[in-house]
């Protein structure tokens, strides 16, 4: 089969994929009926596991037979120091989220694939703006963190940037934790 310099060119290009919607961070009380607790808790992993799966299925195959490649996965503090009884199912998929960057790193490191994992606490975006309002950012910034600023998406960036740019490939598989120090392991 012979090889266009179009397809060459393709085959050539990088592996790009982003999360295909938001994560889930909803309450799901313990005490409420099974059935609707058990369908938040699918929901809830779909979203933040499954989702992120897929992806990674589609990326290894991707970097396979090629020069390899990197994948981030942005997991949470959620996975180290669980959490609180109305959020189980957003921890136990993050804690699985770690658990298959780590995995993918042993398998195909040999191919020079890379996985690592960032887990963020608590970061100002739009899935905390309840919370925040329903618990006051200054409490929270004031009992549950080291640092008296909520963390923004500018202080994970250069992480990813750093990662992205290959200057960790010798860390694959590590979890960089970026928590304001509200988690410290």
């Amino acid at each position: 089969m012979s090889s266009s310099p179009a397809r060459a060119a393709a085959s050539e290009r990088p592996f790009r994929a982003s999360s295909p919607g938001p994560e889930r961070l909803e309450p799901s009380p313990i005490d409420r009926k099974r059935e609707a607790w058990l369908e938040d808790w699918r929901k809830t992993v779909a979203i933040n596991l499954t989702s992120a799966a897929v992806l990674c299925h589609a990326a290894v195959n991707h970097f396979m037979g090629r020069t390899g490649g990197r994948i981030i996965h942005i997991a949470s503090r959620a996975a180290f120091r669980g959490e609180t009884q109305d959020y189980l199912a957003y921890a136990a998929a993050k804690g699985g989220m770690v658990s298959l960057s780590r995995s993918v790193a042993r398998s195909f490191g040999k191919h020079n694939i890379t996985s690592f994992v960032i887990a963020p606490g608590l970061v100002r975006t739009r899935m905390i703006d309840d919370y925040l309002k329903e618990n006051g950012e200054a409490e929270i910034v004031e009992h549950e963190q080291a640092l008296p600023v909520l963390t923004e998406p500018h202080h994970i960036a250069p992480i990813v940037v750093f990662i992205a740019g290959g200057m960790m490939d010798h860390a694959t598989g590590c979890t960089i934790d970026i928590n304001a120090g509200s988690y410290i392991r």
